[in-house]
């Protein structure tokens, strides 16, 4: 685990705690997709980060979709696609966000 890239880690382990939350009941789906009247009127600003680490409950479907995402991840960090400003993580990250 202490090998991995950071942004890697950091995604992973919000979509397990993302996962373990909903399975436990602790939050609702609701609370974790983007919904744009609840950021706009309401102010659910963590909407904006919750929607990326959403995968639904614990499940086989749930598993598929962090291994992929997990593999995915590892491999674009460690070897990524120089866009011009040297391929680092922050690369990865704008490109999680675009």
């Amino acid at each position: 685990f202490k090998s991995l890239p950071i942004v890697t880690k950091t995604f992973l382990v919000s979509t397990l705690l993302g996962g373990t939350l909903l399975s436990f009941g602790m939050v609702s789906p609701y609370d974790m997709v983007l919904t744009w009247d609840m950021i706009k009127n309401k102010f659910h600003f963590w909407k904006l980060f919750t929607t990326f680490i959403y995968a639904g409950k614990f499940s086989f479907n749930f598993a598929m979709h962090t291994y992929v995402l997990y593999e995915n991840c590892k491999r674009y960090e460690a070897n990524p696609f120089n866009t011009g400003a040297g391929g680092t993580s922050a690369d990865f990250i704008y490109m999680l966000l675009l």
